[in-house]
């Protein structure tokens, strides 16, 4: 992904993942990546195509690595909050 110093690169590169509909969530993350990005697709070569067509000639992107979810274990969306009394919900 872009480097994080350039914020011209990082722009340009956030206008195109802004303007990508399979571009479902965008992280700006610590680490040897500068950006994690969860995308859709219907097959694998769909997402190829995404990465080929989409990512890969977006300037400054030098280097993309993909996970690809085989099963979701768990999934929360309520956060742990404390109630009135200190206790976690």
């Amino acid at each position: 992904m872009p480097n994080g110093e350039n914020r011209d690169a990082t722009e340009t590169f956030l206008q195109h993942v802004e303007a990508s509909p399979q571009v479902m969530e965008c992280y700006h993350v610590t680490g040897t990546a500068d950006y994690m990005l969860k995308i859709v697709a219907p097959d694998i070569s769909s997402f190829r195509d995404f990465l080929m067509d989409t990512l890969v000639p977006t300037p400054d992107v030098s280097h993309i690595e993909s996970r690809i979810v085989l099963k979701t274990e768990k999934r929360s969306f309520e956060l742990p909050l404390p109630d009135h009394a200190g206790r976690l919900r």
